[in-house]
């Protein structure tokens, strides 16, 4: 049996919604799956919640329906601000039946290849508040498909260097920005080594851990790579062990289960390069491989609202080139300001530089900063890298300081908040 397209199961969605007058709730997996089943289709398991939540999204069943065309603005299209769909899994389903008619002949899965990475891209657009002034604006859905390959990749590829801008690996670790700062809630860039408060069940605050300025001196960072159940931990230890760290751009797998396309794009191919988004004057984190100068800096990614097992890596970039992203920033001050913790960005580091790894919990927050616990019996996983004395010392306290701490870091050490 062939699996069903995400377009399909809206369908199956939408007819049982009506059936069991319009109570979404209703709708069950095990009923979308024997609908499926009576056409010869198998579900995935992502698109029965995918479905749900573009259908939850929809007017009622009554209410007048808005009839997008091949003809409406290609913008349109794209579905804005839902979190309910990956990024390029965001167009109108209801729109595949006239996008094949407006390209009889054309294979589909080619079509919805190129939809995707346009989705992709629409999807950074909106995040960078570029949507309503992009290049999609002034072109319909039959346009783009009569577009061809060549076409429709120009425009995408344009739609990139409309939201992000090119920089270079520049800088050497040892001349970065690094300070030997208090550790205040709100104003200056934080420190490298922070360490926790520990004054009741949730830690809030934070004091400085070891002091000088670790990042520089010892060539120590931290960085989150790797979330999810068990099995999927263990396939990204395994990748990073084995071959070490890339700029997800050019993991095409890895792209594509975290909902991005970007294959065969500008920001994947070629001479790859950090990219600085053009609103928010910060780094396209998946361009670049970007690293923490604390620990705690590190347990922010990979979203503040994360809720899930997340690897954090400690990484030896002593002597490496780079971006200095925090510098940038600190040039740059606009938006939310500098991020406190200070972020730098290389574009490879080698398997041998790996130190450790340890997995920690995240918690989710969408009230601003992040939060976090680290396991009682947490340690560094074993790697190929080999840490200096120095470094392995600096690791222990650091994973240390933070042993059993459930953490909740508040929005005044996160960004600058300059506006």
């Amino acid at each position: 049996m062939a699996e069903a397209s995400l377009e399909q199961v809206v369908s199956v969605v939408l007819e049982l919604r009506d059936a069991n007058g319009g109570d979404l709730n209703k709708v069950t997996r095990p009923a979308v799956v024997q609908k499926l089943g009576l056409q010869g289709l198998t579900l995935k398991i992502e698109d029965y919640g995918n479905a749900r939540n573009y259908v939850k999204g929809l007017p009622p069943k009554n209410a007048p329906v808005v009839n997008k065309s091949l003809d409406s603005p290609l913008i349109e299209l794209f579905i804005k601000g839902s979190k309910s769909f990956p990024p390029m899994r965001r167009w109108d389903p209801t729109l595949r039946i006239k996008i094949e008619d407006a390209a009889p002949g054309a294979n589909w899965i080619v079509q919805e290849q190129m939809l995707t990475r346009l989705m992709t891209v629409l999807c950074h657009v909106e995040v960078q508040q570029k949507l309503d002034t992009c290049l999609a604006v002034g072109k319909t859905v039959r346009e783009f498909v009569k577009l061809g390959p060549d076409g429709q990749i120009k425009l995408i590829n344009d739609l990139w260097e409309q939201c992000t801008v090119k920089k270079a690996y520049d800088t050497n670790q040892a001349a970065m920005t690094d300070n030997v700062n208090p550790v205040n809630e709100k104003g200056a860039q934080l420190p490298s080594s922070i360490h926790p408060v520990r004054s009741g069940a949730r830690i809030t605050t934070f004091k400085l851990g070891r002091g000088g300025m670790p990042f520089r001196e010892l060539g120590v960072g931290f960085r989150a790579e790797g979330s999810g159940s068990e099995e999927r931990i263990k396939w990204h230890i395994d990748r990073v062990v084995g071959d070490g760290m890339r700029p997800q751009v050019t993991l095409e797998k890895l792209m594509l289960d975290n909902g991005y396309n970007v294959s065969g794009t500008c920001v994947s191919t070629g001479t790859l390069a950090p990219r600085i988004n053009v609103t928010q004057k910060d780094l396209w984190n998946e361009s670049g491989i970007c690293v923490a100068r604390s620990f705690l800096g590190a347990t922010a990614f990979p979203y503040r609202w994360t809720k899930d097992r997340v690897i954090v890596w400690a990484l030896n970039v002593a002597g490496l080139v780079g971006f200095d992203t925090e510098q940038y920033q600190l040039d740059n001050k606009v938006g939310n300001g500098p991020w406190r913790p200070g972020e730098k960005c290389f574009g490879r580091i080698e398997a041998d530089r790996i130190l450790g790894y340890v997995v920690i919990k995240k918690l989710g927050n969408d009230g601003g900063g992040w939060s976090f616990a680290t396991p009682l019996d947490a340690k560094w996983g074993p790697t190929a890298g080999k840490a200096s004395k120095a470094q392995q010392t600096y690791i222990e306290e650091e994973l240390e300081a933070w042993r059993d701490a459930s953490v909740d870091v508040g929005t005044g050490y996160d960004f600058a908040q300059l506006v």
